[in-house]
C-alpha cells in the first residue's frame, strides 16, 4: 500500500488511498470492469468496480475473445473473434488518484483506438521492450486468412496518438505451415523475443523487431512423468495433451536480469518450468516440477510464497474444465534443485 496519508476531500476522509493493484475482467458482452480491493478505516473490505463499455462497432463480433495488457500497465488492447481489436490508452497512476479523491468511480480508459483487418484473431500479445526503451510498446497479433497465419507487429511510442497507429507490414510474416496453430504464445522478458507452444514442441522466436528473424525449435515430449503414468488419462481428440496455460514467478531483480522463468501446464496436469536467458538460442534448461493430478485449462497463477515455518517459494493456483483444480507449493529446495540440474547438457 502507499505509504502517504489520506488529505483532502470528503471522499478521501473516509477512504483509503488508492489501493496498489487492479483486476481487469472481461465480460462476454464485450464490457470491461476494472475491479479492486479497498479497505476502510474500520477494517472493512470492499470490492470497488468500475465498467468501460464497448463500443457498438465491436458489439457482433465477439468482442473480449482477446485481452491482453502491457507490460507497463499502460494500455491494454481487447480483441474479437475476427476482424476488428481496439487499443486502449490507460490513466496514468497519478490521474487516477486525483479521480480516487473525489469518487470511486474511475475513469481508467483515457483513449481508444479501433483497428479493422482481414480473418480470424488466433492470438494476441504485448511483447516487452529493450532494457532502457520503457516508453516502447509492442503488440503481436497472430492472424488466420484463407488457411494462413501471419504475424503482425505493431509499435509505437508512450503518449504517442494512438491513430498514427500502423502494422510494420500490412502483409505480415508469413508462419510456416506447422508453426500456424499455436496453442499458446509466451512473451519473453529478454530481447523482445516470444515463444510459441505447440503439441510435441516449442519455438522460440527473436530479433522479428528488428528485421533478422531467427526461429529455434525444441520438443517437449517423452517426460519422465508420463513413463511412470503419474499423468490423468488423456482423451482427447489429438494424439497429444495440449498445453493449455503459463505464469512466470515472481524473481528477485538481479536474477530476473539475466533470466526469464517460466512455469507451463499441460491438460493432463504435467508442469513444467521454462529457464530463458539472452545468450544464443534463449533457453537454458526445461524441468520437470511434477504433475498436479487435475485436468488443467488456462486458469494458471504464480504467487510469492513466503511461510511461517521460514520457508520461500512459489505457490500455484490451477483450474480447468469440469474439475477442482487445486492450490500447489513448489518450494524453494526443490526449486533450487532443479536450477543445479539446468546446467546438465542432458536435459531435453
Amino acid at each position: 500500500m502507499d505509504d502517504e496519508e489520506p488529505r483532502g476531500g470528503p471522499w478521501l476522509k473516509q477512504n483509503p488511498v488508492l489501493p496498489p493493484q487492479v483486476i481487469l475482467l472481461q465480460l462476454d458482452t464485450g464490457d470491461s470492469v476494472f475491479l479492486m480491493l479497498r479497505q476502510s478505516r474500520n477494517m472493512e473490505w470492499k470490492f470497488i468496480s468500475s465498467r468501460h463499455r464497448v463500443s457498438k462497432s465491436m458489439d457482433k463480433k465477439q468482442p473480449g475473445m482477446h485481452l491482453v495488457v502491457d507490460p507497463s500497465s499502460r494500455y491494454m488492447a481487447i480483441g474479437c473473434s475476427e476482424g476488428l481489436f481496439a487499443i486502449y490508452a490507460l490513466h496514468p497512476r497519478e490521474e487516477l488518484k486525483k479521480q480516487y479523491a473525489h469518487s470511486s468511480n474511475l475513469r481508467y480508459v483515457a483513449s481508444e483506438r479501433h483497428i479493422y483487418l482481414k480473418g480470424t484473431i488466433l492470438k494476441m500479445e504485448f511483447l516487452y521492450p529493450a532494457a532502457g526503451d520503457d516508453d516502447h510498446i509492442i503488440l503481436l497479433v497472430i492472424l488466420v486468412f484463407k488457411g494462413k497465419s501471419r504475424m503482425l507487429l505493431y509499435e509505437w511510442q508512450t503518449g504517442q496518438d494512438l491513430r498514427d497507429i500502423r502494422a510494420h507490414n500490412q502483409r505480415g510474416h508469413l508462419l510456416d505451415e506447422d508453426h500456424r496453430m499455436p496453442s499458446l504464445v509466451i512473451p519473453l522478458t529478454l530481447r523482445s523475443a516470444f515463444i510459441l507452444v505447440f503439441e510435441t514442441f516449442m519455438a522460440i522466436y527473436k530479433g522479428l523487431l528488428i528485421g533478422s528473424l531467427e526461429i529455434y525449435d525444441f520438443p517437449l515430449r517423452d517426460f519422465r512423468y508420463e513413463k511412470e503414468n503419474r499423468v490423468l488419462p488423456h482423451h482427447g481428440l489429438h494424439s497429444e495433451p495440449l498445453w493449455t496455460a503459463w505464469a512466470r514467478p515472481t524473481r528477485t531483480p538481479q536474477h530476473a536480469r539475466h533470466h526469464d522463468e517460466i512455469y507451463m501446464v499441460r491438460e493432463d496436469g504435467l508442469l513444467i518450468l521454462l529457464d530463458t536467458y539472452p545468450e544464443d538460442n534463449l533457453l537454458n534448461g526445461l524441468h520437470e516440477i511434477g504433475c498436479l493430478r487435475s485436468h488443467c485449462g488456462p486458469a494458471l497463477a504464480v504467487l510469492d510464497y513466503n511461510g511461517y515455518d521460514c520457508s520461500s517459494g512459489d505457490y500455484l493456483i490451477a483450474g480447468g474444465e469440469s474439475c477442482i483444480g487445486g492450490a500447489y507449493l513448489v518450494s524453494c529446495p526443490v526449486f533450487l534443485l532443479f536450477l543445479v540440474l539446468s546446467y546438465s547438457p542432458s536435459f531435453l
